[in-house]
């Protein structure tokens, strides 16, 4: 039979996905696990898999982890003939594996049993001796200095002579090798892959590592490009570098990070080029809108619905300046305010801020007016610390059993420490934050009123990836100066709510009055614990126990009736924006008024962010 050419060609076409039907079939690729034969009405071949170390069983463990026939999520193989070839992909794997452990001579076999309904693959993995490292060498060119000793380059590296070999930890010292000399000077930098010279003898490898320095370079020329609405000085301000000063990495990405987080620039992008003594630099920026709108909500069983709306403008006058109008609060208490932030005044790094507010509030404790005009000047220290110093003005007209109008001015003071990792949703660090008031008005005798308080809390990372966490919060605070029944009502300490013990509402851990209303306090004393379980990437759960006290004294008694405690549950629910947050909180002890009940049974709070 005479078969034509054209008859050729579509039988070529017809018979190849054919034939590559039935070779996936046969051998699967790697990422079959992908589908799984009951996807494709394929037969099913149930296995046992098993891993048996003989000799040295410290890395048993890591070796079990290695062969994907191991995993508890890998499907099932259709054939005695994928089996094998899965089989022989994870020897493979194996045997990078002694590698990566320093087992240069180890062996690894597998046995395959198809006699019974179920089949078994057992690996056997004989380690032989760990090698150990006998030396690090650095072979350098492009320097006439030498800009590292050996004893500091193991430091950077992170490898000693006698430790065991991981193969994975010498690939990962060659981004810090890198980023040491990228930070003291050699912007062009190349290191080739780590070379290991095994000694078969003494079981040991003398590593050697190959830098071409391509020369020390200092600052050049710093070309700014893409601001369009910005003054260029705003952007000069946020780069710490000087002309002819050596190259340092750090500086420019300390300097990116500053220009994000200002949240005037959308992308940041900073590079260089490179000639014989310098290093030209070149920030490509995009600018973000500068106006926006943010908002947000929450719950409490004594608060009310309440929450937080804000208008901004990061670039109001083309220096960076922040102008907004905000509004925050809920049903018992809401507070209007209009601020400005002006950057780099007087010298870069201090913030001239101006607030000017006012509150109505409606509480169980006061209610009525407050009008609150603050100026001050804020200085950024560093990337954890800051600190403030201001003039603060307030007038109010409040009412508890009668209506009364105060008046008086101070110079508030705060330093701020935060090492937490994150504002909204910290797992590891602590912050601190200590303020300090004093006021002069229309006290007893003229004399001032001091207020200060301390702030702090800690998270403890236990389980990496932030699946456990730890969270603890203190908080003292005093009002010194003059008598109790002087204070201010707005300047009493009060307690209770979301952001105090929660198991009790808002402004009622301190004592009530004979008319069961707040009767607030001169000193606080208050902390907490919060275990916090991330169940999974969006669910997470946790406890708490919390217990403060407020006093009309100096000090709080922590023996007396003062001392109150709470403990409750929470739920999470992550989002890109912040967890929200449920928490189901009670009292350990109820007090009574006249008779009747004056704590709730259960507090609930609905909010966006960790409770501290």
């Amino acid at each position: 039979m005479k078969i034509r050419r054209w008859q050729a060609r579509e039988l070529v076409w017809i018979m190849t996905p054919l034939f590559l039907v039935g070779c996936s079939y046969l051998f699967p690729s790697k990422e079959d696990k992908k589908f799984t034969p009951k996807d494709l009405n394929l037969p099913e071949i149930k296995y046992h898999a098993d891993l048996e170390v003989r000799g040295d069983k410290s890395q048993k463990n890591y070796f079990e982890s290695v062969p994907e026939l191991l995993k508890p999520d890998t499907s099932l193989p259709v054939s005695t003939n994928s089996l094998r070839y899965r089989a022989d992909a994870d020897l493979k794997l194996l045997r990078k594996a002694l590698k990566n452990r320093g087992y240069f001579n180890g062996k690894v076999d597998y046995i395959l049993d198809y006699s019974g309904s179920e089949k078994v693959v057992k690996f056997i993995v004989e380690p032989g001796a760990v090698y150990k490292i006998e030396g690090v060498d650095i072979d350098m060119t492009g320097a006439d200095d030498v800009p590292i000793m050996p004893a500091k380059a193991r430091r950077v590296i992170g490898i000693n002579n006698g430790d065991k070999v991981r193969l994975d930890e010498v690939v990962a010292s060659v981004p810090r090798l890198r980023r040491y000399f990228v930070c003291h000077g050699y912007p062009d930098v190349e290191i080739e892959e780590p070379i290991g010279k095994i000694n078969d003898e003494k079981k040991s490898l003398l590593l050697l590592y190959k830098i071409h320095l391509k020369g020390k370079k200092r600052y050049g020329s710093l070309t700014i490009q893409g601001n369009k609405n910005i003054s260029e000085s705003y952007i000069r301000n946020r780069f710490p570098i000087r002309k002819d000063d050596f190259y340092d990495q750090s500086e420019l990405d300390k300097a990116r990070r500053a220009l994000l987080d200002s949240e005037i620039f959308s992308s940041v992008l900073i590079s260089h080029k490179s000639t014989p003594d310098h290093a030209d630099i070149t920030v490509d920026l995009k600018e973000a809108p500068p106006r926006r709108v943010a908002a947000g909500i929450r719950y409490g069983t004594q608060e009310g619905v309440g929450g937080r709306l804000l208008w901004q403008h990061k670039n109001a006058f083309g220096n960076g300046e922040d102008f907004y109008v905000r509004g925050e609060g809920g049903q018992r208490q809401f507070k209007a305010s209009i601020g400005l932030k002006v950057p780099d005044v007087i010298w870069q790094n201090f913030t001239l801020s101006t607030i000017a507010s006012v509150t109505k509030a409606d509480t169980k404790a006061y209610e009525g007016h407050i009008y609150n005009y603050y100026l001050g000047l804020e200085h950024k220290i560093d990337d954890t610390s800051s600190y403030g110093i201001g003039i603060e003005a307030e007038l109010s007209d409040l009412k508890k059993t009668r209506r009364v109008n105060r008046y008086f001015g101070g110079l508030p003071i705060y330093y701020l420490y935060d090492a937490s990792n994150d504002r909204i949703n910290p797992y590891k660090g602590w912050r601190a934050r200590i303020d300090v008031a004093p006021y002069m008005g229309d006290f007893v005798q003229h004399r001032p009123m001091v207020k200060a308080s301390l702030l702090s809390s800690q998270y403890w990372r236990l389980v990496k990836k932030d699946k456990f966490v730890i969270a603890t919060w203190e908080r003292i605070g005093q009002v010194g100066g003059i008598p109790f029944s002087d204070i201010p009502l707005n300047r009493r300490w009060y307690g209770g709510g979301s952001s105090s013990v929660r198991g009790y509402g808002y402004q009622k851990l301190s004592k009530p009055d004979a008319f069961r209303n707040p009767l607030g306090g001169k000193s606080i004393i208050e902390g907490g614990i919060e275990p916090r379980w991330h169940v999974n990437e969006k669910i997470g759960v946790s406890v708490f126990f919390e217990a403060g006290a407020v006093s009309e004294r100096q000090v709080p008694g922590l023996k007396s009736k003062e001392l109150l405690s709470g403990y409750g549950v929470g739920g999470k629910y992550y989002t890109d924006i912040g967890p929200i947050r449920v928490d189901i909180a009670f009292p350990t002890k109820r007090r009574k008024v006249a008779g009747k009940n004056y704590d709730s049974p259960v507090q609930f709070y609905i909010s966006l962010g960790q409770a501290f």
